[in-house]
């Protein structure tokens, strides 16, 4: 082999340099290393790569537009503007309108709309001749189902108007009664949907919010300057506003401040008040129940929203993240580190449980962190791959039933399913196992991990679903009340779903040539589907080498789900009928070597981050993290600084929480790095598992320890919390009610403060700690209560009689999650 050394002869290349190179050539003629190195002491696996690997080249998703005869017809629009035929453009598109496709329209580049909405906004932005005849047409019917819904209340013929006649005389006055019902029921998103469209001015030339569009400029500096491109409008859009509203624009604007003030977010309501200062000081209008000047009331409100105590959060975790918007935040607490139970929660292994083939740098390899259970009132819930358990959150005791168990899958079909011999192996992902509570049931995924594969076409008998989709009820002793399975094995559901009183969604998944990403909902009560929506299609990491494992997570935030696909593209749907909102496809990563899965493809559990109007989202395809306009599907902002992030824990006061190797923190209105915590790489310190945040503290758990940091600074707040005699391989953390439930690879621990008896100082260290996870561990048979919990919980945890005797149990709901809107439509 010929070495071109010249360049060894440099001054600037002296002997370290030459060591060094020399150093390089001996290790390529050592022995191929294995895919995998493990390196202890906190610093977690790291990979090392096989240069003759083959390249695993991600393409562009694929996303369902409309037919050809529609682009066709879309097209022929265009040249009726052109030459001014007001009559048969209205025609065709009136049609369009009443159509029932259901692909999507390339707006900008990787943005799509409905067809209904991209019509709307062709509608918005004809000339006012063309504007009047199409009113002319359809005013009656538009005044007639608005004033009906305005007296009744109705929400349904309000969203009539704005669906069908978007563009008619009454279109504005629809979307203002939309946003005040909306607020009623604090959707806050839907308030900001609807009051934002209500005329152009209030979004940037570009079409974004000006609390997004202006995020870190100085207002007071720069306002001559923001005025004057404010006023600079395109003639043509690719967002839909009305467009020529007689509604005060300053009024509008002051409720969409109002809208911050009440879903807590000060930070950006003093901002919005700010910017209503400079554009209409002197504006007065209807707010807070009386006419008055705008920029007072609303200073009055944030003056007095600045002494509200702090929200108040649930004690409980309800599902993956705390809540539906995936964003929760426990209550703050000392979390001190002493064990609460005797002895720790070891999981039962299920037969036929599928392991990962490809690991990320946070965990063993053979030991993956898969187990993110629940709080709900006392108890922790937590399933595997067959079962669902429940144990008493003080004692760690089996609860509801003897042993704990709820449900257990029975044994699986023995048919065979019909795939290719390459298909028989997993080659891409690791089981998670997550789960819901809403109401009192409780939904997982129960069955066979595999989401995709290679299915065999030539045979069309692809042999039964081997999971399914359950719901129990933990008030009845895990009564099945739900239950739900694909049609056959070339369909599979992914990940825990989101619901509400009507409905349960989930995020669906195809095996074909390409997986094909599906968001569907059914019904709660009888199972039946409602409606699926195809969303795309797109190679994965398996890339036809065999099975894999995926676990989509949708995020619910009112009547819009969002939904990650981790196949290059981002999705926002209508709850009530699945109607596509807009889709946003992202840069994929590209050409990586086969046996090495870099960090930024380990963010497997990954769902988009709700707040404030804006969705984070951080694929496990891309090295990127970006933030997405929620109402529009414009690009707020995007960076690749925090390569190694794996988790989106939370946004906490307008903070972003990333970690991963370390934590970041990003701002939400611009992506700027606030701070990264542990400042240089070579630390030593890495993290383990996925933290939480309670309060404002984030807790992130290492190899070894604990750290807990200020969210808004990086500051420790506190000494870490040592983990060296409990889970010491890491652990994914659930905070509530003063406890810290650590999910280990074997088992969950409990950790909370020191038991201290009455009048007895406390020295030295506790005598009782958590056993070691070594040797199988008895379950309780559920029948012996008499020992009370060794640390000073509170009261209420202390049951009298076994908790399997206690069959009714005060749940509280999570939230303003109920739809209240028509009954979804029924697709058979």
């Amino acid at each position: 082999m010929w070495l071109n050394c010249r360049w060894l002869s440099c001054p600037a290349f002296g002997l370290q340099t030459v060591t060094l190179f020399w150093i390089a050539v001996w290790a390529c003629c050592l022995p191929p290393a294995p895919a995998q190195l493990i390196f202890r002491g906190g610093l977690g696996p790291r990979f090392l790569v096989n240069p003759g690997a083959p390249t695993i080249e991600l393409t562009e998703a694929q996303i369902d537009t409309v037919a050809t005869d529609i682009q066709t017809r879309l097209e022929y629009i265009s040249a009726l503007v052109q030459e001014q035929q007001w009559d048969e453009l209205l025609d065709t598109l009136s049609q369009l309108l009443e159509s029932q496709n259901k692909g999507v329209v390339e707006v900008a580049p990787g943005r799509f709309l409905n067809l209904r909405e991209f019509c709307h906004l062709q509608m918005a932005q004809l000339p006012s001749a063309a504007l009047a005849l199409y009113r002319s047409r359809i005013d009656t019917i538009a005044e007639a189902w608005f004033r009906q819904g305005l007296k009744s209340r109705d929400q349904t013929l309000l969203s009539r108007v704005v669906d069908e006649m978007f563009c008619s005389s009454w279109g504005d006055d629809a979307l203002l009664a939309l946003g005040e019902l909306a607020l009623e029921r604090a959707d806050y998103h839907a308030a900001r949907f609807y009051w934002q469209r209500i005329t152009p001015s209030l979004c940037s030339p570009g079409g974004h919010s000006a609390w997004i569009a202006l995020g870190g400029l100085d207002l007071q500096q720069h306002h001559l300057e923001i005025k004057r491109i404010w006023n600079q409008r395109r003639s043509s859009r690719d967002w839909l506003a009305y467009p020529d509203t007689d509604l005060s624009p300053a009024e509008v604007q002051a409720r969409l401040a109002l809208v911050s003030v009440r879903e807590g977010n000060l930070q950006r309501a003093r901002w919005e008040a700010q910017f209503l200062r400079l554009e209409h000081p002197q504006a007065t209008g209807q707010l807070g129940g009386k006419h008055q000047l705008l920029v007072d009331a609303l200073d009055r409100m944030l003056e007095g929203a600045a002494v509200w105590p702090d929200p108040v959060r649930s004690n409980g975790w309800h599902t993956f993240a705390g809540n539906f918007a995936r964003q929760g935040t426990a209550a703050g607490g000392s979390f001190a580190g002493f064990p609460v139970w005797d002895e720790p929660v070891r999981y039962v292994a299920s037969s036929g449980q599928v392991h990962h083939t490809t690991t990320d740098g946070r965990r063993h390899p053979d030991r993956p962190l898969r187990c993110h259970p629940l709080v709900v009132d006392d108890l922790v819930l937590y399933n595997t791959l067959r079962k669902i358990r429940a144990v008493n959150l003080a004692t760690g005791r089996p609860a509801i039933t003897p042993d704990g168990v709820l449900y257990e899958q029975e044994d699986p079909p023995t048919a065979p399913t019909v795939v290719r011999p390459n298909a028989t192996r997993v080659v891409a992902g690791v089981s998670r196992y997550t789960m819901t509570e809403y109401d009192g049931r409780v939904y997982a995924r129960i069955g066979d991990a595999v989401t995709s594969q290679t299915i065999d076409r030539r045979d069309p008998d692809t042999g039964p679903a081997r999971h399914a989709l359950i719901g129990i009820d933990r008030h009845r002793e895990g009564l099945l009340v739900f239950k739900v399975t694909p049609k056959d094995n070339s369909w599979s559901f992914e990940g825990a779903p989101v619901c509400n009183a009507q409905n349960v969604f989930i995020a669906m998944r195809q095996s074909d040539v390409k997986p094909q990403a599906y968001v569907a909902c059914f019904d709660a009560q009888s199972g039946q589907r409602r409606w699926r929506t195809q969303i795309c299609s797109a190679d994965t990491f398996a890339s036809g080498r065999g099975a894999e494992i995926t676990h989509g997570l949708l995020t619910l935030v009112g009547n819009t789900i969002f939904f990650n696909t981790n196949l290059g593209v981002v999705a926002a749907l209508a709850a009530d009928d699945g109607q596509i909102r807009w889709l946003r496809r992202y840069d994929r990563s590209k050409k990586l070597p086969s046996d090495r899965l870099a960090r930024k493809f380990q963010r497997e559990l990954s769902p988009c981050v709700y707040d404030s109007g804006i969705v984070v989202v951080a694929p496990a395809d891309s090295k990127l993290i970006f933030a997405i306009d929620a109402i529009t599907g414009k690009p707020a902002w995007v960076t690749n600084k925090p390569a190694d992030v794996t988790d989106l824990l939370g946004i906490v006061e307008g903070t972003v929480v990333a970690t991963g190797d370390r934590v970041w923190s990003l701002d939400l209105q611009t992506g700027h790095v606030n701070f990264v915590w542990p400042e240089s790489r070579m630390a030593g310190i890495r993290g383990l598992g996925r933290g939480v945040l309670a309060g404002r503290e984030i807790l992130w758990p290492t190899r070894d320890e604990i750290y807990c940091l200020d969210a808004q600074t990086g500051a420790q707040t506190r000494a870490p919390i040592d983990l060296s005699h409990v889970a010491p391989e890491g652990a994914n953390l659930v905070a509530a009610e003063g406890v810290l439930l650590l999910a280990g690879p074997e088992g969950l621990h409990a950790l909370g403060p020191r038991y201290q008896e009455p009048n007895q100082p406390v020295e030295g260290k506790a005598e009782t700690e958590s056993a070691p996870l070594s040797g199988p561990i008895e379950e309780s048979s559920g029948e012996d209560f008499a020992v009370l919990p060794k640390f000073n919980l509170p009261e209420k945890f202390k049951p009298a009689l076994p908790y399997h005797h206690r069959l009714t149990v005060n749940q509280p709901k999570l939230g303003p999650f109920d739809l209240g809107g028509p009954e979804a439509h029924v697709d058979r």
